[in-house]
């Protein structure tokens, strides 16, 4: 026993690493969006950004001391793949574009498109590279100003809150704040309410347009019964999807999720493994 509490002591045994969240970023104007509110998403990867360029020190076992000091990645800048950092961190591919826009706006990072080629000699184009700029790291880090952000957070805090009460229709409203009494009561448009029966409605409806006519025997006018048949799958694009069942499955799941044709992903990060299964093939 250390302190004498045996939780802290079970803590203080246990080693972190990772990344750092300052308070003083969910306190800077810099970091906040024109509400007045945090931007958290922008907030947690500015933090894996930090992560990545603090350097790494290497200490000697035998006398303590520092025996080299080096940079975590391997270019100039840092490479991010922003469907990967979603996966990481449970976001939505967009929520991290719009975070790193949002840094790059406000002037905190700055970015660039390059071709990368990676570790294996595959060659990918357009890739998004980040930095952080030093000067407004210590400026939302060092120098913010408490007594500003304590009026604004005093601010929001006097807004009155939403109601308790929650909207458990299928249907999304969007439902306001509810601020000084006001009321925000929605009257529905059955004509224009978006339900599952007015879409299978609209399914239904636009089939049986792109059907072909047909007489009531079935048989078409000139006498010929056409059968519609798919399209087979083209061998590169099975090949593709081989090489996509091997990934992990939260990759799979985020390229599915967001609509990454499956192809153009296996080409751009994994031409080696396309270009075996093709061999397989022939």
């Amino acid at each position: 026993m250390i302190t004498g509490h045996a939780v802290v002591d079970a803590i203080g045994q246990m080693h972190f690493e990772g990344n750092i969240l300052p308070h003083s970023w969910f306190q800077c104007e810099e970091l906040r969006y024109d509400s007045g509110k945090p931007n958290v998403v922008a907030i947690l990867l500015l933090a894996d950004v930090i992560y990545w360029y603090r350097p790494n020190v290497r200490m000697s076992e035998a006398t303590g001391q520092v025996e080299s000091v080096t940079k975590r990645f391997r270019d100039t800048m840092l490479h991010k793949d922003y469907a990967l950092w979603a996966v990481k961190f449970g976001f939505t591919k967009r929520q991290v574009q719009d975070a790193v826009k949002f840094l790059r706006d406000k002037g905190i990072v700055r970015t660039e498109l390059r071709d990368l080629v990676t570790a294996t000699g595959a060659r990918i184009y357009n890739a998004t590279f980040i930095e952080p700029i030093p000067a407004m790291i210590h400026r939302i880090t060092f120098e913010i100003d408490f007594a500003a952000t304590s009026s604004i957070t005093l601010q929001l805090a006097n807004v009155t809150p939403p109601p308790l009460e929650r909207d458990t229709s299928p249907v999304e409203t969007g439902h306001p704040l509810r601020l000084n009494g006001g009321d925000t009561t929605f009257k529905r448009n059955p004509c224009t309410e978006t339900t599952y029966e007015n879409k299978e409605k609209e399914k239904a409806i636009s089939k049986k347009k792109s059907e072909p006519a047909a007489s009531a025997s079935g048989v078409q006018s000139n006498g010929v019964v056409k059968n519609h048949k798919p399209a087979a799958t083209s061998p590169k694009l099975a090949a593709a999807r081989r090489v996509l069942e091997r990934q992990p499955s939260n990759y799979r799941t985020t390229i599915e999720n967001e609509g990454h044709d499956v192809l153009e992903y296996v080409t751009r990060y994994h031409p080696d493994e396309l270009a075996t299964e093709l061999r397989k093939d022939k």
